[in-house]
């Protein structure tokens, strides 16, 4: 059997195991003639291995007369099937002897598009044998299966993307590959034309680094200055793997029309019971240097290696958390100062609790304006400023039945239209505004609603509470169990919120994913506010003020029947706020630490495989070496590294992306900003937890499969969402002070209480004064990068300007004048080509 790793089916190209970008060459074999019977004669393994050795220590051999006719695979005495990845030419056990479309389909791009370039995307297919169709109805499935998969690889190969096939190593009960692995990749003539037709930014060589900034400058790529953009350190080409993947998933979702294969990727998954999964391939050698970077406690993130990976949207979201933490450490040293003052009097109360609370509101406004200017300096840096409007639209969205095709082009502000300018301009797809409309309108009731059910929830239980620490001796005992009750249920309706807030924001048929992770985002965070708020505002401003209930004690109460009325215990509001605040973040940090039990199970079941096979004594041969005939030790260990590559990334787990970080950043710098005074220390266990939380974060990403590239020019709403928690924590922390804090009030004995709630609001106005000049001091904006930016436009524009006046030059001197007669001609031409 010749494994298509190294024989490309329909034709006898071979590959050698280098790398196609550093040495691509065409080896012809003359061992296999039509018709003529596979056996491993000596004379025919040495020609094989002959043909496989690098252009330099051989001569290129000429192209044969005639093509050789595709052979099948010989029959193999064994019922099993290789597991090294080797496809036959048909699929397993498929008797049928008609034409098969899938098979016919696969074949054909295996012998079009057969330039073995480097692993970039991989489809997961599981193997659906006719011959195990237990019904006439599911004979008839499985074969409208096999035509549908058919008519997708003719897609796939009408693109242009090259198509390659693997078998799984694992083997299912007859000893038969259980997956095949379908490998996308594209050839560099088509990776460069993508690239020109999108626009996209790519990096440019070191000279036209910015020697005052030391900013690297982009471009959008361009064919004809091709020696301008920098290449590939990682795989020698000139795309780096993660521009190849972004150029892949747009061929597979472009439209036919414009040359793509005209899938929905996600619901090639979703909707398809043979196809499990599509995922770019690891990169492993660079996956190892990230991986490397967790253990080195005191080094940054390295964000831009991040960035070069995964992309702008995990990026950012890793350096904002590495933002975060450095802002955290800046308030550690007052809070750690309040904290010990409050244990030292034995009361949370103390002359220090208003400095604090004016301390953390001018701490959050710091946080979200030195972001800003983090957030444009990476953003230029990164080349993502305008990334929203180059942001192609979902699949989801051209494909619904509602969205239409209008001449037009989609901006910031809106779908403009071009059909009455009388020019002939592109069909973009559409859907009219009050079609959306009026869908947002009826999943934002929907969200009111079930809001609105949480929050009865909510009190339901904080009135339970009230009950228990009536039955309980203890009246701590009973606040500390509600509380647990209460982050319970919060957590309980997180997980239901998940998946109902996905299938609401489906709903909205949002044009492209930044518009659709936004509103999936505002609504998430709109009900992580309703459902963790809910119980601190509550016993903040209502329980001490006595409030009835409409529940009832039991009947095996003491106080049978009567009307649940609810109080701060011993009127401690603020020892019961604080109760609350060490329950939230104490279990907080323990079900992000929670989040890491899918990896450990992985890794424990590995240890267990590794060791059943260990006991065992029975040597493993490498997967790429069973079943092998005439295949150099070169190839084999690059079939091997490939197809253990794929199979480690099939085995892993799914991204689940970084909106659930920013939504728990948010909820957290809420309760820091608003309800701290309550918990100082609350900051400390903050830091702890997310300076450990980058770093499983980290972990996470590294052994999760590699995600869709994601582009962002900053973390998108969570930004407002911060500043909107900032201005309203001032209100929070004002009123708790004027509520609570009677060392003031003693402090101040001749201030009645309007006179105290005057200077209360007075202070309120002063803090948000002082807010107001900071954001007004801190440009959003660094000045580097309005100075690199004005510096690289002239350097551009000088070299436009070079270009044509070189052209002009060349055109003028070009001129052949021999006399003043033909002087007369030349002027009118002469100056418009001046003017040009």
């Amino acid at each position: 059997m010749v494994d298509d790793s190294v024989k490309l089916i329909g034709g006898n190209d071979t590959y050698d195991g280098a790398h196609p970008r550093s040495a691509r060459r065409s080896c012809r074999s003359s061992i296999f003639a039509a018709g003529e019977k596979v056996t491993a004669a000596g004379s025919a393994r040495t020609q094989s291995a002959d043909n496989m050795k690098p252009p330099s220590s051989r001569q290129h051999a000429s192209a044969p007369a005639a093509r050789p006719a595709r052979l099948s695979a010989p029959k193999r005495a064994s019922t099993h099937a290789p597991t090294d990845g080797h496809v036959p030419l048909h699929f397993h056990g498929d008797t049928n002897p008609r034409p098969d479309p899938a098979k016919a389909a696969l074949d054909k791009a295996d012998a079009d598009g057969a330039s073995l370039t480097p692993a970039d995307v991989i489809l997961v297919l599981k193997h659906d044998r006719l011959e195990e169709a237990d019904s006439e109805g599911d004979k008839r499935r499985k074969k409208a299966e096999k035509a549908a998969r058919g008519k997708i690889y003719k897609q796939i190969a009408h693109s242009g993307l090259t198509l390659r096939r693997r078998q799984s190593t694992k083997l299912d009960h007859q000893g038969r590959p259980k997956y095949m692995y379908l490998v996308l990749s594209a050839s560099e003539e088509m990776l460069e034309k993508e690239a020109e037709r999108l626009g996209m930014m790519k990096a440019l060589v070191e000279q036209y680094t910015d020697p005052l900034t030391g900013v690297s400058g982009y471009e959008p790529y361009t064919a004809d200055a091709r020696v301008k953009f920098r290449d590939d350190h990682e795989d020698g080409g000139l795309f780096t793997s993660l521009e190849r993947q972004r150029i892949i998933f747009n061929k597979l979702e472009a439209d036919v029309t414009d040359g793509g294969a005209g899938l929905d990727t996600d619901d090639l998954v979703a909707l398809n019971d043979t196809f499990t999964a599509i995922f770019p391939l690891d990169h492993q050698p660079t996956v190892d240097k990230l991986e490397a970077w967790l253990w080195r406690v005191w080094e940054p993130c390295p964000v831009d290696t991040l960035r070069a990976y995964y992309g702008e949207q995990v990026a950012f979201t890793f350096a904002f958390m590495q933002h975060y933490v450095r802002y955290l450490g800046v308030m550690f040293v007052p809070a750690t100062i309040v904290f010990a003052m409050q244990l030292y009097l034995g009361e949370i109360d103390n002359e220090l609790l208003p400095i604090f609370a004016v301390a953390l509101a001018i701490w959050s406004t710091l946080v979200v304006e030195s972001w800003k200017q983090r957030s444009a300096g990476l953003a230029f840096r990164w080349a993502s400023e305008e990334f929203l409007e180059a942001e192609a639209a979902r699949a989801e969205f051209i494909r619904h039945p509602l969205s239409t095709r209008r001449a037009g082009v989609h901006t910031a502000i809106g779908f403009v239209p071009t059909d009455d300018l009388g020019i002939q301009s592109r069909q973009v797809p559409y859907i009219p505004p009050l079609l959306q409309y009026g869908r947002i309108g009826a999943t934002t009731a929907c969200t009111a609603t079930l809001m609105t059910c949480v929050t009865v929830a909510a009190v339901a239980i904080l009135g339970w509470k009230v009950v228990l620490r009536a039955q309980l001796s203890d009246t701590w005992w009973g606040i500390y169990l509600g509380s647990i009750v209460n982050v319970a249920f919060m957590q309980v309706m997180t997980f239901v919120w998940s998946y109902v807030g996905i299938w609401l924001t489906e709903l909205e048929v949002w044009r492209t994913d930044t518009e659709y992770e936004n509103a999936l985002f505002l609504k998430s965070v709109t009900f992580r506010f309703i459902n963790a708020y809910t119980p601190p505002l509550y016993i903040a401003f209502f329980q001490g003020q006595r409030v009835r209930l409409f529940l009832s004690y039991p009947k095996d109460s003491p106080r049978a029947g009567e009307p649940v009325v609810d109080s701060c215990p011993n009127d401690d509001c603020l020892g019961a706020l604080n109760a609350y605040m060490i329950v939230v973040i104490c279990l907080e940090g323990v079900r992000n630490l929670s989040t890491l039990a899918p990896l450990v199970l992985a890794w424990a079941r590995n240890v267990r495989r590794r060791r059943r096979v260990e006991a065992s004594g029975v040597p493993v041969k490498p997967a790429a070496q069973r079943g092998m005939q005439f295949v150099s030790d070169g190839v084999a260990s690059a079939a091997s590294r490939e197809i253990a590559q794929i199979e480690k990334d099939a085995r892993s787990p799914a991204y689940a992306g970084t909106t659930v970080e920013m939504i728990e950043m948010a909820v957290q710098f809420g309760y820091l900003c608003s309800f701290a005074i309550a918990f100082p220390l609350a900051l400390m266990f903050v830091l702890l937890n997310n300076y450990v939380e980058i770093r499983t974060d980290a972990l996470k990403l590294f052994k999760s499969r590699r995600p869709r590239f994601r582009g962002a020019s900053g973390v998108g709403p969570l930004l407002p969402v911060l500043e909107m928690l900032s201005v309203v924590s001032v209100v929070v922390n004002a009123l708790l002070i004027y509520f609570y804090s009677a060392t003031l009030r003693t402090a101040l004995p001749n201030l009645t209480p309007e006179r105290f709630l005057l200077g209360v609001v007075i202070v309120e106005h002063l803090v948000f004064a002082a807010k107001f000049f900071i954001v007004r001091a801190i440009s959003p904006v660094p000045k580097w990068v309005e100075a690199s930016r004005t510096r690289l436009k002239i350097r551009r524009d000088e070299e436009v300007k070079s270009l044509l006046r070189t052209k002009a030059q060349f055109e003028i001197e070009a001129m052949d004048v021999d006399d003043d007669d033909e002087l007369e001609g030349l002027v009118k031409p002469n100056n418009a080509l001046l003017r040009v």
